[in-house]
């Protein structure tokens, strides 16, 4: 654990977190803290200063959806509003871009944008579609979309890093799979309506995958453009309409980026609750306040199970949602663990330990002479025979497998195989070998410079039973981080 000579009643605020089991990872939690250590004497001063910072009251992710997470229940839906921070454009500004460059008279322009004034999202799409014809209608729209340069955002980045089952998804674009891609090695399973057959396996076979409910904008030919195309498919593809009723009946969702009267969200519920009727299940959405409540939010509560997680955002961005998102991750990640052992790793060749660097997330892993610190902590928590996933009391991200690039990152828990460890033990000591390839292991580069070896890194190699694969766990003496 951290301290500071002159710091103690701060080092005391971390400590009393650490032993609660929480995680101290936002000004939010901090006011939190604030208010529950103003009490002890020996923290008075610091919980009254947290609690004089003006932050916004923060929402948390209940236990029931935690649960639902870590029982692999949880199936998460995303709406256009968590692409906006990321430069794409909403629906309604996608459709008011599309109307000023449609070749229309004044009065037809005019009734079209009262009605996308007000809310009638699909039926401005309809006339749009009937204006312009399908094929330049398509074309502007997968323009809008699919400029390149887009990046995924914190939130996505968050999403793909919870163990969720499976991700649903009304937008056009590719960020989700970019960000699974960016935090997992590897392109998640992704399907539209035309992949009835694969989702049945899918869903089977109990592995992540995205669902494009409108279509994917790299695949022209699924993109569902108006009201029409969508009753049309969930009419004539059975398949497709029972699986969704699967999952709506069978799993936890959680909306996101979606507003309470967005008509793509509000036809797909109506849809689900004529097949469902008593049996639609506990749901989440977290909504900012700015949508529109009262009457609405009663009615999505009673028709389709769906309880409300509203907040008053603060800035662009809404952070308070990417702070929901961190605190679920969070609390899945931690979850049952206390009883993880801590060591730190001691090669037997160069002698140093393993270290994680200051950049914490998706960085390699380095040796450094043990300086008896936290980012040369490690928690080890078995999942089963001889493996364990192993994560950095400084980071809180897991030891995972690049076997591609031959690298060792540390990266947010997500559950595969690329981070799970196989422990083997040798004559003098202990080599790590990634659970889904026995062949490697984990090796410290020492190249013959073991005096200099602070900061070489360490990655994956073949094995051959070389000093510089085996490793020695020492006992952390210091207070677990949890």
């Amino acid at each position: 654990m951290l301290r500071w000579k002159s710091h103690t009643r701060w080092t005391n605020t971390i400590s009393e977190a650490a032993r609660l089991r929480k995680p101290l990872h936002s000004i939010q939690m901090c006011y939190r803290y604030g208010q529950q250590l103003d009490q002890r004497p020996d923290s008075r001063v610091v919980g009254r200063l947290l609690m004089r910072k003006q932050v916004p009251v923060p929402i948390h992710p209940p236990q029931s959806l935690v649960d639902a997470v870590l029982r692999k229940k949880c199936v998460v839906f995303v709406g256009a509003g968590l692409s906006a921070p990321a430069g794409l454009p909403t629906w309604p500004t996608l459709l008011q871009t599309m109307l000023d460059a449609a070749p229309l008279s004044p009065d037809e322009k005019q009734g079209l944008e009262a009605l996308l004034h007000r809310g009638e999202l699909l039926l401005v799409a309809e006339e749009l579609h009937e204006h312009l014809g399908e094929g330049p209608f398509r074309n502007r729209l997968r323009a809008q979309i699919s400029k390149p340069g887009r990046q995924p955002t914190d939130a996505h980045r968050l999403l793909a890093s919870i163990p969720f089952v499976a991700a649903l998804t009304t937008n056009y674009d590719t960020l989700l799979e970019a960000a699974y891609s960016q935090i997992h090695g590897v392109q998640p399973h992704s399907f539209t309506h035309q992949d009835s057959g694969e989702l049945a396996d899918a869903l089977r076979d109990d592995r992540f995958y995205l669902l494009k409910l409108h279509g994917d904008v790299n695949r022209a030919n699924t993109m569902i453009l108006t009201r029409a195309d969508y009753r049309r498919i969930m009419h004539n593809n059975p398949a497709y309409r029972y699986h969704l009723s699967s999952i709506f009946s069978s799993k936890a969702v959680l909306f996101l980026g979606f507003s309470l009267t967005d008509p793509d969200l509000l036809m797909l519920l109506d849809e689900n609750a004529a097949v469902l009727r008593d049996y639609v299940g506990t749901h989440h959405a977290v909504v900012s306040t700015d949508d529109p409540g009262g009457i609405m939010a009663g009615r999505l509560r009673r028709d389709y199970g769906i309880v409300l997680h509203r907040y008053t955002p603060s800035g662009p961005g809404h952070p308070e949602a990417v702070e929901f998102l961190k605190e679920l991750q969070e609390q899945v990640v931690w979850r049952h663990r206390p009883n993880a052992l801590c060591f730190y790793m001691l090669n037997k060749a160069t002698g140093r330990c393993l270290d994680a660097p200051a950049e914490r997330d998706n960085s390699g892993l380095q040796q450094w002479v043990l300086l008896d610190r936290i980012n040369q902590q490690w928690y080890f928590e078995r999942v089963g025979g001889d493996d364990f996933v192993i994560y950095s009391a400084y980071s809180k991200n897991c030891l995972t497998a690049d076997v591609p690039a031959q690298r060792v990152r540390q990266r947010p828990y997500h559950g595969s195989e690329s981070q799970h460890w196989t422990l083997v033990p040798s004559d003098d000591g202990i080599e790590f070998a990634p659970a889904a390839h026995s062949e490697l292991r984990l090796d410290a580069d020492w190249g013959g410079q073991y005096p200099d070896g602070d900061g070489k890194p360490v990655t994956l190699y073949s094995h051959t039973a070389a000093p510089n694969q085996r490793w020695h766990l020492r006992p952390a003496l210091g207070e677990p981080a949890f």
